[in-house]
């Protein structure tokens, strides 16, 4: 895992190094979408990886009798995103979403976010094979990557200067 945590620092340190060429033009911005999208690639690779190497550790060493308490995992990551400062946060966030789309649409005065996340996490489903024995395991319905979000536009708020 150490290692694909380095070659992810390399690659978004290469990002900044190509935003650099394009500005002082030692690179076209055709030359410059081509790095960008395959770095971009390259980054939700190696993120999905991690992420993977973290869940196997939880899941090997937090199991008891074949049972993981995903709830409490997950209680432990929020802790511990609390934590993080602006910078911080941002990168996590990185990891699980690639992309975010905004759109206005105008005759319903609503914008619209699509979301595009590494991994299909958007309705995935957790069943469990028995629920009054969950030591039984589940089975987990994948979910899609991507989600949409409408948010109607609200009133401003002009608030008086003391």
């Amino acid at each position: 895992m150490k290692i694909t945590q380095k070659n992810l620092s390399l690659i978004e340190d290469r990002l900044g190094d190509i935003e650099v060429e394009l500005t002082i033009k030692d690179i076209t911005k055709s030359q410059y979408n081509k790095i960008y999208k395959s770095l971009k690639n390259k980054i939700s690779e190696y993120q999905r990886d991690i992420i993977g190497f973290k869940n196997e550790l939880k899941k090997l060493t937090n199991e008891e009798d074949g049972w993981v308490d995903w709830y409490n995992n997950y209680l432990d990551d929020m802790k511990e995103v609390s934590q993080y400062d602006e910078k911080q946060r941002i990168s996590f966030i990185k990891r699980y979403v690639n992309k975010i789309e905004v759109f206005l649409d105008e005759s319903r005065s609503i914008h619209v976010l699509k979301m595009y996340f590494s991994l299909p996490i958007v309705n995935d489903k957790l069943i469990w094979k028995d629920k009054s024995n969950k030591k039984l395991g589940y089975d987990l319905l994948e979910g899609r990557d991507v989600k949409l979000l409408f948010l109607k536009k609200k009133q401003r708020i002009m608030l008086e200067s003391m």
